[in-house]
């Protein structure tokens, strides 16, 4: 997994993919294993980076991971197949604001995007949908809050 792992930090500095710092992943892999956390959920695949180290820091913990571009989700998807974790990370092809989580499904750590892809995805909701900036933050914020009931 280690080959891997280092792949995907050069495909992520190669295609200017944005990945978890080392400092913060191996946090999280700690914070993980020492308060048994079970479920969680990530807002912003990427590559799947973050979802196969947090999903190799306990052999109990199930990721659900919700990526919107589509070269990024296949990426995932390729990524998380190839270190064998189908059975625990579940790749959503999806926005965020649009996805429809399983009904009583409890997250122990909910894992949202960087403040780039917060960015992008205001800007999309400001051309797409047609909100003024203060309009799409206010969405923005809602879902967030949503997520984190």
């Amino acid at each position: 997994m280690k080959n891997l792992i280092l792949e995907m930090e050069e495909y992520a500095r190669e295609h200017n993919v944005p990945i978890m710092e080392k400092e913060g992943i191996a946090f999280l892999m700690k914070y993980i294993k020492q308060n048994d956390i079970k479920n969680v959920l990530e807002i912003g695949s990427a590559i799947g980076y973050s979802a196969i180290l947090m999903a190799s820091s306990s052999s109990e913990v199930k990721i659900t991971t919700i990526e919107r571009d589509e070269t990024n989700y296949m990426e995932c998807l390729k990524n998380v197949k190839k270190c064998g974790f189908e059975s625990k990370i579940n790749v959503v092809f999806q926005d965020a604001l649009e996805v429809n989580l399983a009904e009583g499904t409890k997250y122990d750590w909910k894992d949202l995007c960087d403040g780039q892809a917060m960015s992008d995805l205001k800007r999309d909701l400001m051309r797409k949908k047609g909100l003024t900036e203060e309009e799409a933050r206010t969405v923005i914020e809602k879902t967030k809050n949503a997520l984190l009931e």
